[in-house]
């Protein structure tokens, strides 16, 4: 039965004009009604409502909750846990899936600003001082697994237990797209206008933060093999069709004075960049670190970009003839300061001589190893 539109009218019920005789099409609709309502919200309708459940009845069928205009649909609740939304997976076996939230615009105009499925949590404290470690805020994802003594051994990089944050780009049409960023994660720490003349102190500001902790109950063990704060597998590549990649970066940084603070070193290993011999050659630092040349003319090697703190190595092989020299200096045409100011390069055929440049802020700084061979 379809939700009830007709309304049944009062007039033959009113005080002074009762007439129960006329009043019997009114009474029955409003019978009608009552039977329709409860048809449609005890399962037999598109919705049904039972206790404090309320539930899509039709197959496959969405649940909408609408707020109009610039109201909220707000979950509210007077513990301290806060309201929360809460579902059973559909399906079993390959595919059980819990609940989803989607936002979907097919019709958006570029050049407008979209923000879908924003979670904020707001707090104001009352302004009392605390050192205890309780004084945290949180809006926090949190996957929990009870493995209940599974062996689930598989490593590939799509198994196992993960909370994903996954950016999915694609073009449906048969033209060419263009984006100028696509950022899967964007974490930073940001600090928006407050009072006009307050003031926050912040010890640690942590755009990234990672951690592990293990808790194991006594006689409980954990055992890990391999433990990574930060892992990166590279960029998989497969399809019918080609993926191409100019740069494959693990990290990067534009700012020079970025301070790095590393532990121990396990592997590591210098981009190396080919030279074309030319009398006169640009070493670029922001090209590799690391350069080499088969040098087959007398040549001038300028050392470009080269940053305070930095260094760059040259690998310098005469060619079959020999006989070529070499002269340093850096993109201002400063000369590179050498021992006792000698950097004369190795002449003989086929010589190798290893020219490293270090800038100290005031001097590029040169030293030579000479004839490898």
């Amino acid at each position: 039965m379809a939700y009830p539109t007709v309304k049944a009218g009062t007039t033959n019920v009113d005080a002074g004009t009762d007439s129960p005789k006329l009043a019997r099409a009114d009474i029955k609709q409003n019978i009608d009604n009552v039977n329709a309502l409860i048809d449609h919200f005890n399962g037999t309708g598109p919705i049904k409502i039972q206790g404090n459940e309320i539930e899509a009845t039709r197959s496959n069928d969405s649940l909408f909750i609408r707020a109009s205009g610039t109201g909220e649909i707000v979950l509210d609740d007077t513990t301290l846990a806060g309201g929360e939304l809460t579902s059973n997976p559909t399906g079993v076996g390959t595919n059980a899936i819990g609940s989803r939230l989607n936002y979907e615009n097919l019709t958006d105009v570029p050049g407008t600003r979209e923000y879908a499925l924003g979670r904020t949590g707001m707090w104001k404290t009352n302004g009392a001082d605390s050192s205890s470690s309780l004084a945290r805020y949180r809006v926090q994802d949190t996957l929990s697994v009870d493995l209940n003594d599974s062996a689930l051994t598989s490593t590939s990089t799509a198994a196992g237990a993960q909370i994903q944050h996954l950016l999915e780009l694609r073009d449906t049409s048969t033209g060419t797209s263009t984006l100028g960023n696509a950022s899967a994660n964007a974490a930073g720490v940001y600090f928006p206008a407050g009072g006009t003349a307050s003031t926050i102190n912040v010890s640690d500001a942590y755009a990234y933060r990672a951690f592990g902790l293990s808790t194991p109950s006594s006689g409980a063990t954990v055992n890990v093999t391999d433990a990574y704060a930060f892992y990166y597998g590279g960029f998989t590549k497969s399809g019918s069709g080609t993926t191409n990649i100019t740069n494959d970066y693990f990290l990067y940084t534009t700012e020079d004075d970025a301070k790095t603070r590393l532990g121990t070193i396990e592997r590591y290993k210098e981009k190396i960049n080919s030279l074309t011999s030319a009398t006169t050659m640009t070493v670029d630092y922001d090209t590799a670190q690391v350069h080499r040349v088969t040098l087959e003319h007398s040549a001038n090697f300028v050392v470009d970009n080269l940053p305070t703190g930095g260094i760059v190595t040259i690998i310098i092989q005469q060619d079959s003839g020999g006989g070529n020299t070499g002269a340093f200096y850096s993109a201002d045409s400063t000369a590179v300061k050498f021992a006792n100011g000698v950097s004369t390069l190795s002449t003989g055929t086929d010589e190798i001589d290893v020219v490293s440049i270090f800038n100290d802020g005031v001097d590029l700084i040169g030293t030579m190893q000479k004839d490898f061979r």
